[in-house]
């Protein structure tokens, strides 16, 4: 049985949904999810002092032992990282309740996700059909793979910063990522 190619937003469709959230920590949560690559509940797991001075370190969570990854970003978004930091204890979660910076849960991650997706009309696409349900957090990561491979990041430094165990899980991505050499190769006469 072949496996259906992913869903995945644009990084356009992941700035509209940034920029309707209500609160910097939604935004700090869309963007995260984007920046990283990042599982849900990998980003939510996400302390202050897991920033580094060149990306952040995450638990990766998918691995039978959790083990750690350390996710490389641009000078940018670290730079808005340390400012979405200050204030807050290392200790304290990223991404934290509004009352005590306790953890927000993986429903309530994705109940801030799927809103904001709803709200920028960033539905589920297949095959070019859209449906009425908005995307989901991991849709997230599989844009994030497929910009990378877009802009020609190599595999696997694609494959080290989604964590992925086995080169073949990050290959599906590479469908996806070059849509202008799928559109030469169509034209192809043979």
């Amino acid at each position: 049985m072949r496996k259906s190619l992913p869903i995945y937003p644009t990084l356009g469709e992941v700035h509209q949904m940034a920029g309707l959230a209500p609160n910097e920590r939604d935004r700090m949560l869309v963007m995260l999810l984007w920046w990283t690559g990042g599982r849900i509940s990998e980003v939510l797991s996400i302390r202050v002092g897991d920033i580094t001075t060149s990306g952040v370190r995450m638990k990766n969570l998918k691995q039978h032992q959790p083990m750690e990854k350390h996710v490389f970003l641009s000078p940018d978004v670290l730079h808005e990282l340390r400012a979405f930091c200050v204030g807050k204890p290392l200790g304290s979660f990223l991404i934290g309740r509004d009352r005590d910076g306790g953890r927000i849960s993986r429903k309530h991650g994705w109940a801030i996700v799927k809103r904001l997706a709803l709200a920028a009309g960033v539905l589920r696409r297949r095959f070019g059909a859209e449906s009425d349900e908005p995307i989901w957090p991991h849709t997230l990561r599989h844009g994030y793979a497929v910009n990378l491979l877009s802009q020609g990041v190599p595999i696997t430094a694609v494959q080290g910063q989604l964590g992925h165990a086995s080169l073949a899980n990050t290959a599906i991505y590479t469908q996806l990522a070059d849509p202008q050499r799928q559109a030469m190769v169509a034209r192809a006469k043979f």
